[in-house]
């Protein structure tokens, strides 16, 4: 199979994270989900929906959660994980198990990227929290997952110092 295309659309995504945003950002996880499972482009990304027994090498289950983003000035997008899949709502959903409500993208994404440098800026997730710039309802451990998913992705795109 041959898959020189995939250069093209690297060099596409490079540029476009460059003004990373949450739309962008889960548009960009969704495909990178769908890409590295059909050709294992940026290598097994969608491995980050799978559960998986490393003592027997088996896959026990899928990832599965319903994320509410909600921005200061209303604007709302979800994000479903479910079966080893994901699915963007850009109207939000009615449903969630955990709900972001933040500031505007810069201060979701410094609260995603915690610990971290990005672009040469190092990451202070505490003064986000501190500033009531992001907020969590539900499950936190499953806002943990989506910034380790976030990070991993920024990774494989040589991104993160």
């Amino acid at each position: 199979m041959n898959l020189h295309w995939l250069g093209d659309i690297d060099d596409l995504i490079q540029a476009w994270l460059a003004d990373l945003s949450l739309d962008g950002l889960l548009t960009l996880m969704d495909m990178a989900i769908y890409l590295s499972r059909l050709t294992h482009f940026k290598g097994d990304y969608y491995r980050n929906l799978e559960y998986v027994d490393y003592v027997n090498n088996q896959k026990i289950h899928y990832f599965n959660c319903r994320y509410l983003f909600e921005a200061k000035d209303g604007a709302r997008c979800g994000a479903v994980f479910a079966g080893g899949d994901m699915k963007v709502f850009r109207q939000g959903i009615s449903k969630w198990d955990v709900k972001i409500a933040f500031k505007d993208d810069a201060a979701l994404l410094k609260y995603l990227l915690k610990g971290i440098t990005f672009h040469g800026i190092k990451i202070d997730a505490e003064q986000a929290l501190l500033d009531n710039e992001v907020q969590v309802y539900g499950n936190v451990n499953y806002l943990f997952k989506f910034g380790h998913m976030t990070k991993d992705l920024l990774d494989r795109f040589g991104l993160l110092a």
